[in-house]
């Protein structure tokens, strides 16, 4: 399947998303979203919300950004919200989301990474994928 913004992909030398990402059925996903679900930016890479900010990035840094960040757990989603309020203040709620979501993701939706001791993955979505449709607000951030 061809990712969603497959241009975007074509353009970087190196390989994204790395070779050990697979398409698996995760259960139970958490991300963070804003106010509505129907928000277009609950579901669009950093990389596109503000294209402008990785033109001089290295290429895993713009491959890090086309990716989603979803978490394994609601603890886990809701501790790396706080460390990242301290570091970026009120701007958190701007940038990354206001509310937390809960859904899952199937294997045709993308390739993801294996989850890091914090508990986050990333997902990088094929263009068939309609995360919101499966995601629900659970709490607010």
């Amino acid at each position: 399947m061809q990712l969603m913004h497959q241009k975007d992909y074509d353009l970087l030398k190196e390989l994204c998303p790395p070779a050990d990402y697979k398409a698996t059925r995760i259960d139970f996903a958490f991300r963070w979203v804003f106010d509505r679900m129907s928000n277009r930016d609950n579901f669009r890479s950093q990389y596109h919300k503000k294209p402008g900010r990785f033109l001089i990035r290295e290429d895993r840094e713009k491959c890090e950004a086309l990716a989603l960040s979803f978490f394994t757990s609601m603890q886990a989603a809701e501790k790396q919200f706080r460390i990242l309020k301290t570091h970026l203040g009120a701007n958190v709620y701007r940038t990354l989301g206001t509310r937390l979501a809960a859904g899952y993701l199937r294997e045709s939706d993308g390739l993801n990474s294996r989850p890091d001791q914090r508990g986050h993955f990333n997902h990088h979505p094929f263009e068939t994928a309609r995360h919101a449709e499966r995601f629900k607000i659970i709490d607010i951030l």
